[in-house]
């Protein structure tokens, strides 16, 4: 295709350009972004650089950047463009900073953090960076692998580190002196930058995470069960020093030779003020697993980590400014990240609920006025968890959940209104509440002998009829298309349908046994049910007969949303969200990055969109959950032209000197290359404007701009 380009100039300025773009706009992100908890996600996080008490930050799990300038008042997510997890951060000053993760992933800013550069080395995951400056720097991680850079991560060398462990720290007193632990009590000592590591005797085979330096000589290390070791000789020597707890011991920082910190988990932190010869408990009372600690000034600390086993625990960040004492979340979230949510609804595109539990089996109830951009907690009536909900408007709606609850609120949740229907036990757990309109509704549920349950209203809820099926299966789902014709789903594949509101119910096959957990109709005739062990149905025939389709899944789904037959969504256990555009003939499984349950989804249109689940998880899409594509982040072949803009002459860095080179102007002109003997290119014959600079670097094109001055 290229080739056929070349007989016209203008035409291989297009051809360059589609080179340009045809590496720069290939990666795809997730289009789903997080709206509660925040800053987190709910992600662990794995390290924070602070610049100050205001300004941080801070990286973690599925590619998560986020940036405050506030103190952690607020915090901004920025494009890492990958959801490969990001397990260090290192800023130079002010502007330059690095960080690196799973899959050879580094990146780099320019700009404090407000963008990121991609410079993937592939292969091996970094675990931890160290950069002296703003040009030398290293990377390690699993499998002992070491990379170096020189010029600013444009080119990286690869290092024998003669381990073969997971390498967890770095640490560098110059550009040749530095030390790298790991695994199975593994230390490593360079002396020339890298050149040759030697293996030292630690002493130990506890996982050593962290190691610090405050001389040529004097230096600790820190790892797993309160392992603490310090050298007082550049690491001919190790001795074990006490460390006071027998947590594990993440990350070590010192203000000064004298003063130091090392934080780990379950809150604790241990200070020295004597160079490490003794340390002292100044626990954080917080509770969480912390990874990193950064120390801004003797009364300044962040500290980041989670709480809770993965892959189900939570990042957190903490802060504080008298030096320890007082600690303080920097949180922007609305919910404990335990909360767990069980439904969500959106009436209008800026309305909405969600409903659950708060970890401890307590209804909770969250409600948004401005699409999700901020939630509000409510009180919930009584203190049984809420399984499902249905709203009208911010004011006027319902809630069910477990122990016979049924109420509603009709001043926007502040007050709430119980219903109790005829034949009800405090036994019975009501899984489902659906309206049509403001006095035709429906609950559905189970009693405590394990048979489905369902009442029904026609003037608003002031009264309720029972009409249950004498079937003995538990009900978990109900969906009326008007106040005649409905149908629920529950237990063992049942599916049930009614064609006079309710009043009796005809049981239909939907053969499969699994459970049913939602169900949805987009027509009178087409419809969804989804439920355990990815099993999705659908019906033609107004649930007569039901056809399984290939849902590419063995995850057990919760939830579904249409907004027409052919448009919908399906959510699920591990973070689970499918969608078809095709009536359920195809499902793409739309990333979400999160492991967390889904537990529900609600589409108001075929662009907007929000799930919640386990965590409070409260994520939302604008475009219908389709990844977006992104350029500047992407992994490219790295080539950087400077001076640019230039005058008399540039250089290109990333790329070999015999490397072939084209100077091409906006017009597809070509332009002779001049190189000086230094290696510079000759710009001085060029115009002032904006020209193309094209070479091939490991049999790939790349085209960068040049402005000339």
């Amino acid at each position: 295709m290229l080739q056929a380009c070349l007989s016209n100039p203008f035409s291989l300025f297009r051809a360059f350009l589609v080179i340009l773009f045809s590496y720069s706009a290939t990666a795809q992100v997730s289009s789903w972004k997080w709206q509660n908890p925040t800053p987190e996600g709910n992600e662990s996080m794995h390290d924070i650089h602070a610049f100050s008490a205001q300004k941080a930050v801070a990286v973690g799990n599925y590619g998560f950047i986020i940036r405050t300038t506030d103190g952690g008042a607020s915090w901004q997510k920025q494009a890492a463009g990958s959801a490969n997890n990001l397990f260090a951060v290192q800023f130079l000053n002010d502007q330059v900073g690095y960080t690196c993760g799973e899959g050879g992933m580094v990146l780099k800013s320019t700009t404090g953090g407000l963008s990121w550069e991609s410079i993937n080395l592939g292969g091996a995951d970094f675990h931890c960076l160290f950069f002296f400056n703003e040009q030398t720097g290293w990377v390690a991680g699993s499998g002992g692998v070491i990379s170096k850079t020189t010029n600013g991560g444009n080119s990286w060398v690869a290092q024998t580190s003669g381990v073969t462990e997971l390498l967890h720290s770095l640490f560098f007193l110059d550009a040749n002196l530095g030390y790298i632990v790991g695994t199975n009590g593994t230390i490593i000592k360079t002396t020339n930058g890298g050149g040759n590591w030697q293996i030292q005797t630690s002493g130990t085979t506890s996982e050593l995470n962290a190691v610090y330096f405050t001389s040529t000589t004097k230096g600790c290390a820190a790892g797993s069960a309160g392992t603490l070791l310090k050298t007082t000789n550049g690491g001919l020597s190790w001795d074990t020093a006490s460390s006071g707890t027998i947590e594990s011991l993440q990350s070590i920082q010192f203000t000064d030779t004298q003063n130091g910190w090392i934080a780990g988990g379950n809150g604790a932190l241990i200070k020295t003020t004597n160079g490490g010869a003794s340390w002292g408990n100044h626990d954080t009372f917080t509770g969480e697993n912390l990874s990193r600690l950064f120390v801004v000034s003797p009364l300044v600390l962040w500290a980041v980590g989670d709480f809770g086993d993965s892959p189900f625990s939570y990042g957190v960040i903490i802060k504080t400014e008298d030096g320890g004492s007082n600690w303080t979340f920097q949180e922007n979230d609305e919910g404990d990240p335990e909360y767990n949510l069980n439904c969500i609804h959106f009436p209008t595109n800026q309305i909405g609920w969600t409903v659950g539990d708060n970890g401890d089996g307590d209804g909770i109830i969250l409600k948004t006025v401005n699409a999700g951009t901020g939630w509000t907690s409510y009180s919930s009536p009584g203190n049984d968890e809420l399984y499902g909900c249905h709203f009208f408007d911010d004011s006027v709606g319902w809630v069910c959940g477990e122990r016979r609850t049924l109420a509603v609120t009709r001043d926007g949740g502040d007050n709430w209104d119980f219903s109790t229907p005829p034949n009800s036990f405090t036994s019975d757990d009501f899984n489902s509440v659906y309206f049509t309109d403001s006095i035709h509704g429906w609950v559905v549920g189970n009693d405590s002998d394990g048979y489905g349950t369902v009442f029904k209203t026609t003037d608003g809820g002031t009264t309720w009829t029972d009409h249950n099926p004498d079937v003995s299966k538990s009900f978990y789902s109900v969906y009326f298309i008007n106040e005649s014709v409905g149908w629920v789903a529950g237990e063992n594949g049942a599916i049930l349908k009614s064609s006079n509101g309710g009043n009796t119910w005809i049981d239909l096959q939907s053969g499969t046994t699994q459970d049913l957990m939602c169900i949805r109709f987009a027509t009178d005739q087409i419809g969804y049910s989804v439920g355990l062990n990815g099993t999705i149905l659908k019906s033609t025939d107004g649930g007569t007969t039901w056809e399984q389709l290939e849902s590419n899944t063995t995850e057990n789904l919760y939830g579904c949303s249409f907004v027409t037959f052919q448009s919908g969504w399906v959510v699920g256990a591990n973070g689970t969200v499918l969608k078809t555009i095709d009536s359920g003939n195809s499902w793409t499984n739309t990333s979400i990055n999160t492991a967390r349950s889904i537990n529900s989804v609600c589409f108001t249109d075929i662009l907007n969109g929000w799930v919640a689940g386990d965590y409070s998880n409260i994520l939302f899409t604008t475009n219908g959950g389709a990844p977006v594509a992104t350029q500047s982040m992407v992994s490219v072949p790295h080539m950087s032209l400077y001076p640019n803009p230039a005058k008399e002459s540039f250089r290109i860095s990333g790329i070999e000197k015999t490397s072939t080179i084209q100077i091409i102007d906006a017009m597809g002109n070509e332009y002779p290359v001049i190189r000086f003997a230094d290696g510079s290119i000759k710009t001085s014959h060029l115009n002032a404007g904006v020209y193309w600079v094209k070479a091939d670097k490991n049999g790939k094109p790349v085209v960068r701009k040049l402005v000339k001055m």
